[in-house]
C-alpha cells in the first residue's frame, strides 16, 4: 500500500494570463467559469465554464479573455508531494488535501484508478438523500 494525497486547488485568473507549467501529475481540472485553454503533451484543449480536462502531462494553463475561475484536483504519492505553499501558483491557492491509500503505481498510470469529474444539479428546493461513494474523493459545492 502505498499513501498519496489528494489536493484541490481554487485559481482565478486574469484575462490572457498563463500559469507557470505545472508538473507531471494525475490531475482533473475544472472551469467554472471564465475560459482557459489547456496545452500538454503537444496538444491543446480550449475549455469554457462548466468543462475539464483530465490527464497526466505537464499542462499549462492561459486564461481567456475574460479571465477565469479553475478547480485543479491533484493526486501524488504523499513523499513526492511539495509543501502547500511550494505547491500553490501565483494564481491558485490549496484548498484542501486528504490522504489516501492505493495500492500499485498510481505515478505511472499503472495503478489501475480513475479520477472522475462529475457535476450534478439540483432544482430548486431538491434534496441529496443520503448516499455513499465507492472511493475517496474530496467534493465541491459549487453553489446552494
Amino acid at each position: 500500500m502505498t499513501t498519496h494525497l489528494l489536493r484541490l486547488y481554487t485559481g482565478t485568473f486574469a484575462a490572457g494570463v498563463a500559469s507557470s507549467p505545472l508538473p507531471a501529475l494525475n490531475r482533473v481540472l475544472y472551469v467554472v467559469s471564465g475560459s482557459v485553454i489547456v496545452r500538454a503533451a503537444g496538444q491543446a484543449a480550449s475549455l469554457d465554464a462548466n468543462a475539464a480536462w483530465c490527464g497526466g502531462a505537464a499542462p499549462h494553463i492561459t486564461a481567456g479573455k475574460n479571465g477565469a475561475r479553475v478547480l485543479r484536483w491533484e493526486v501524488m504519492r504523499a513523499v513526492d508531494a511539495p509543501s502547500s505553499e511550494a505547491a500553490a501558483t501565483p494564481s491558485s491557492t490549496l484548498t484542501l488535501q486528504h490522504a489516501i491509500t492505493l495500492d500499485g503505481n498510481t505515478a505511472n498510470n499503472t495503478g489501475g484508478y480513475l479520477m472522475r469529474c462529475d457535476r450534478v444539479d439540483f432544482p430548486a428546493g431538491g434534496e441529496a438523500l443520503t448516499h455513499v461513494h465507492q472511493g475517496p474523493g474530496i467534493r465541491c459545492l459549487l453553489s446552494g
